[in-house]
C-alpha cells in the first residue's frame, strides 16, 4: 500500500502508497505521523483504526456516517471478503478502550489504479450503526478544496519515523501541516503524477507514514483529504498528496447509496 524527465519516469514506474515499506527516496511508498504529537480521540472523533480480525492495524480512515467509513482504496483492494476487515472506533489506544465493528460491504472507486496511484478512495460499510458520543461522530464533507497555505490536521496511528523498526505508537497522533498548491506539489512530482483530485501538503519535518494510509486530513473539523501517497516520509521537498474530499464528493455520495 503506497505515499517526472528521468524524475519523471522514475515516478510513474516506481510509484507506490503510504503503506509499503519504507524505501529510499525516488521510489514511493506510504504513510505515519512524523514529529506529531499525543491526540485525544475527542479532538478526533471521526478517526478510525482498519484492522484485521485478530486487531493489526495497517490503515486509517474517517466516519463521514455511523454507519460508513471513508478510506483509501489501496487499504482495500486486495481484501476478497468484507468481512475480514474490522473497523475499531471510540478510543485513542488503538488496542484498548474502543469498540471493533466489522465491515459487511466495501466499495472502492471503479478507476482506482496502484502505479501510478490514481482514484484512491473507497468506502466501508459497517454490520451496524454506531452509537454515537464524544469519542465517535462523523466527520463533515468538505464542499471545496482548502487554499494553499491552510493548517490541517493529519492523524493516525502510523510509524513515527520513516523506516522506524519500533512498534507503531498504540496512542493516536496527530500533526498540523500546510497545504501547498498542485502546481508546488507538481514540481516535486511531475504532471502525471498529481491529480487535479489530489491535495498536497507540506511542512518540513512534518507529514503522515506507514500506517496512516486511508486516514483524515481535516481543516477545523472539516474533512479535506484522504492519505494516500508520497516519497518516503517528511523528507525535505516531499510533500504528502492526498485524495480530494472536495473531488471526491459526488462519487462518495452516489456509492454511500448503493454500499
Amino acid at each position: 500500500m503506497l505515499r517526472v524527465t528521468i524524475i519523471a519516469c522514475l515516478v510513474v514506474c516506481a510509484l507506490a502508497s503510504r503503506d509499503i515499506v519504507p524505501i529510499p527516496r525516488g521510489i514511493f511508498d506510504g504513510g505515519k505521523i512524523v514529529n506529531g504529537f499525543d491526540l485525544d480521540i475527542k479532538d478526533a472523533p471521526y478517526q478510525v483504526s482498519i484492522q484485521t480480525r485478530w486487531g493489526f492495524h495497517y490503515c486509517g480512515g474517517s466516519l463521514i456516517a455511523p454507519d460508513i467509513v471513508l478510506t483509501a482504496a489501496h487499504c482495500v483492494d486486495d481484501n476478497p471478503k468484507p468481512s475480514s476487515v474490522y473497523i475499531y472506533l471510540g478510543s485513542s489506544d488503538r488496542a484498548s478502550g474502543g469498540i471493533k465493528i466489522a465491515a459487511s460491504n466495501i466499495i472502492y472507486h471503479e478507476k482506482y489504479n496502484e502505479r501510478p496511484i490514481r482514484n484512491d478512495v473507497a468506502l466501508i460499510r459497517l454490520s451496524k450503526s454506531v452509537e454515537l458520543s464524544d469519542k465517535i461522530q462523523p466527520i463533515e464533507l468538505a464542499s471545496s478544496d482548502p487554499e494553499p497555505g491552510t493548517t490541517v490536521l493529519v492523524s493516525g496511528w502510523g510509524d513515527r519515523l520513516e523506516g522506524d523498526e519500533r512498534p507503531a505508537p498504540r496512542q493516536l497522533q496527530g500533526v498540523y501541516v500546510s497545504t501547498i498548491s498542485l502546481k508546488e506539489c507538481r514540481k516535486a512530482y511531475g504532471m502525471l503524477a498529481v491529480q487535479n483530485t489530489n491535495v498536497c501538503a507540506y511542512t518540513e519535518d512534518k507529514d503522515s507514514c506507514q500506517g496512516d494510509s486511508g486516514g483524515p486530513l481535516a481543516a477545523d473539523g472539516i474533512l479535506v483529504g484522504v492519505v494516500s501517497w508520497g516519497a518516503g516520509c517528511a523528507q525535505r521537498g516531499a510533500p504528502g498528496v492526498y485524495a480530494s474530499v472536495a473531488g471526491y464528493s459526488d462519487w462518495i455520495h452516489e456509492t454511500s447509496k448503493r454500499l
